[in-house]
């Protein structure tokens, strides 16, 4: 896909291990630029410490339980995602279930394209490995992350608590049932 008005093409691939510190680095500054106004200093250092750094993505990059994607525009990270294979949520019954861990796009590229392209790559991959939900968290203050999940046919699953520092805060779990299943527990949990 190109990126109108770049003459620049959107690429999506898996990370490797060679990724580990562009992402690191990308992955702080996305979750910084995202949230720290609305976080104290403290909470977003603490967090950020134990989150992000070149060990930890490539530790998540090797983990088989967790599939890493980056998107690339001309060459320059401009989004990134992850999945990972083995994560439940109890408030759904599927058995066969994924979760969204992260999604995220530079802001110079947010509302062209990148984001549902990476929507779009995570669910096919989850798709052809079988999985029959897939779910994730968003913080009931981002409202504008919520419109964008509604827009892949996501529902409200319950929520949980995400802790961003010191503070406990209140995810809302969505959920979304994905197009190769039809069992009745895939498609109670996605109501």
């Amino acid at each position: 896909m190109e990126i109108q008005g770049t003459g620049s093409a959107l690429a999506v691939r898996t990370a490797k291990s060679a990724d580990a510190g562009a992402l690191a680095v990308f992955a702080e500054e996305t979750f910084r630029a995202t949230f720290a106004q609305f976080n104290t200093v403290s909470d977003m250092d603490e967090y950020c410490s134990r989150c992000y750094g070149e060990a930890i993505q490539r530790a998540e990059i090797l983990d088989p339980d967790i599939s890493t994607f980056l998107c690339e525009i001309g060459g320059e990270l401009a989004g990134y995602a992850q999945i990972g294979w083995n994560s439940r949520f109890k408030g759904i019954e599927d058995p066969s279930q994924a979760e969204i861990k992260r999604i995220y796009v530079k802001a110079e590229w947010q509302g062209r394209g990148v984001s549902h392209e990476l929507m779009n790559h995570v669910l096919s991959v989850a798709d052809s490995r079988g999985v029959g939900t897939v779910w994730l968290g968003v913080w009931e203050k981002n409202p504008k992350a919520v419109t964008f999940y509604r827009k892949f046919d996501f529902y409200e699953a319950g929520e949980h608590v995400f802790m961003l520092g010191q503070d406990r805060q209140r995810d809302i779990v969505l959920n979304r049932k994905m197009r190769g299943r039809s069992d009745a527990s895939s498609q109670k949990a996605s109501r």
